[in-house]
């Protein structure tokens, strides 16, 4: 049997490029101090905002700020705490000579955009598709689709 062609390459943002678990927890516990890292990390298994939705559905005490500005916090505290996947930038610069690169992430669009041209990777990106496109990574990995008229046969996604 012969193997398809893969024409594009999709990257998850977050614990992919950017390591920023650390700064990402320490915003949790702003928005909910009883959300442990067990339950942070089994929020990723599926949607991640649909996780948050479901924490802040749940009333707690003072001690959390269930309408704090997720991505405003995020974009200052990550400017300051993530950094680079050692290695990532080399992956990321091999790839693009073959592969058309994308970005698909739950994250703000302005701080994947701000940390990329930081590092000097966002040439290599055909496009930054982060939550402001839509919040669910299927529903824009299927605009991707639709938009390169690809069928999903023709595309990897790294996460």
């Amino acid at each position: 049997m012969e193997a398809q062609e893969k024409h594009f390459v999709l990257f998850d943002f977050d614990g992919v490029i950017a390591d920023s678990y650390a700064a990402s927890y320490e915003i949790v516990q702003k928005f909910c101090a009883h959300i442990t890292h067990d339950h942070f990390r089994a929020g990723f298994e599926g949607n991640i905002h649909d996780a948050f939705d479901q924490w802040e559905s749940r009333p707690h005490g003072p001690e959390c700020d269930h309408g704090l500005d997720w991505d405003a916090e995020y974009g200052v505290l990550s400017q300051n705490i993530a950094g680079m996947f050692p290695g990532i930038d080399t992956v990321v610069k091999g790839l693009t000579q073959k592969y058309t690169l994308i970005i698909v992430s739950s994250g703000p669009d302005e701080f994947i955009e701000s940390f990329l041209e930081r590092a000097g990777m966002r040439e290599y990106f055909q496009e930054i598709m982060g939550n402001r496109v839509h919040k669910n990574k299927a529903e824009t990995m299927r605009m991707i689709f639709s938009k390169y008229d690809q069928a999903p046969k023709a595309c990897v996604l790294v996460t």
